[in-house]
């Protein structure tokens, strides 16, 4: 049932190839250098088993956001974005390029997940990103985490989505700013698809939960009877 699928190549324009430098030059310091736990700074890895399994996941409520009416069915929010080790993982993860940190992250999501009762025959997306800030970072860092979490579950991963703009932060916006501000973010990948089956939404930081929302709107026009939100964290 899963779908193996290369991950997308480095662009070869200029800011691709910083990128990639910056990359390589991880990769090169994980040989030279010792890693270090980010969370109790014991050497051997990023993050140790210990501190690993010392994240508390949280009970699988579904609606983080009671006050307001949701497209989707259901969100779960796997850890508070407020605990530091989490803090730390998912911002090394996105901004120092450390990929290799996406396992710990895919960890956490199937922890949650094995929590919850969900079809059999789900199909995996994830929010995507802008194709400015695709290229910009050299990977979609929801895209990995979604590709991986259906490897590791035995799942169908499929992209649904296009986003158009580089949208901002949701938090320090208004009701109404927000909805401006997501107004046609997103669009089918390919308006001629049609989903039979239910659809996981993988993202890693919620605030607000109006990009889900968005996101939740374009793939029911595809034909999704049901999606359910799986989040790394709550800001």
């Amino acid at each position: 049932m899963k779908k193996k699928s290369e991950f997308s190549a480095l662009p070869n324009r200029p800011l691709g190839v910083l990128v990639k430098l910056k990359k390589f030059l991880n990769y090169l310091l994980d040989f030279v250098f010792p890693k270090f736990c980010l969370g109790c700074q014991q050497e051997g890895s990023f993050c140790c088993q210990k501190c690993l399994d010392e994240l508390q996941i949280l009970p699988p409520e579904p609606n983080p956001w009671p006050e307001q009416k949701n497209s989707f069915e259901a969100c779960y929010v796997c850890l508070n974005y407020q605990n530091k080790l989490i803090e730390k993982i998912i911002k090394n993860y996105k901004y120092k390029y450390l990929e290799n940190l996406s396992d710990y992250l895919v960890e956490i999501l199937a922890k949650q997940f094995n929590n919850l009762n969900l079809k059999d025959e789900l199909i995996i997306t994830n929010v995507p990103l802008n194709k400015a800030k695709k290229k910009q970072r050299g990977f979609d860092q929801t895209e990995i985490l979604a590709k991986k979490l259906a490897i590791k579950l035995n799942y169908q991963y499929q992209p649904l989505l296009i986003r158009h703009k580089k949208t901002k932060t949701q938090a320090k916006l208004s009701k109404i700013a927000r909805e401006e501000n997501l107004k046609n973010a997103f669009s089918p990948i390919n308006p001629s698809l049609k989903i039979n089956s239910p659809v996981l939404l993988i993202d890693d930081i919620a605030t607000t939960g109006a990009t889900l929302n968005s996101a939740t709107k374009i793939i029911k026009e595809l034909g999704a009877e049901k999606v359910i939100c799986l989040v790394l964290a709550k800001n």
